[in-house]
């Protein structure tokens, strides 16, 4: 993750990861079958069934993984909050490719915040609600960006995103 001095991240090779979903594990067990009865029947029609599936797959990652890659991060603003209020941090997701990205998933501590697409070369912004419990500065939590994009047979996710944004939360006033 690079981290620029704007309070901007850029999502990595290294800070990305990728593991097949369940629907993907079904996916492989059937291209095996499918595999296992050409081999049988000596087929070529299975055979070039069975590969052409198996590429689908292998573009598919490739795709998923694209999909995330050099995806930016960026703080907008938090207005200040009275103690028991709920503070909304603003996230903005920042695509500088020619492709759009379809499908991206803001996580936090497992929980699904907002599923947007982000237009090619324009950005999107995602508010985060976080109740402002005691007085002081909140930081915004930690949020995961994921993805099944684009056929469900893989996800891939960054690392916990943290972004140096505070929000100033006053005690509440007297009644």
């Amino acid at each position: 993750m690079t981290a620029n001095g704007d309070q901007t991240v850029v999502l990595g090779r290294r800070q990305l990861y990728m593991l097949p979903t369940r629907f993907g594990l079904l996916f492989a067990l059937l291209l095996l079958v499918q595999l296992l009865a050409a081999i049988n029947y000596g087929n070529g029609l299975a055979y070039a069934l069975t590969f052409l599936l198996g590429s689908l797959a292998v573009v598919s990652m490739l795709y998923t993984h694209r999909n995330l890659f050099r995806l930016r991060i960026a703080a907008g603003s938090c207005a200040s909050v009275f103690t028991g209020d709920v503070a909304v941090f603003r996230i903005h997701l920042v695509n500088d490719a020619p492709t759009a990205r379809f499908g991206v998933v803001l996580a936090h501590a497992k929980k699904e915040i907002a599923c947007v697409d982000v237009p090619a070369h324009g950005d999107t912004g995602v508010d985060l609600p976080v109740p402002a419990g005691k007085r002081g500065y909140l930081t915004v939590p930690a949020v995961t960006v994921l993805t099944h994009f684009p056929l469900g047979l893989l996800y891939s996710w960054s690392r916990r995103v943290e972004l140096q944004q505070s929000c100033l939360v006053y005690p509440r006033p007297a009644d």
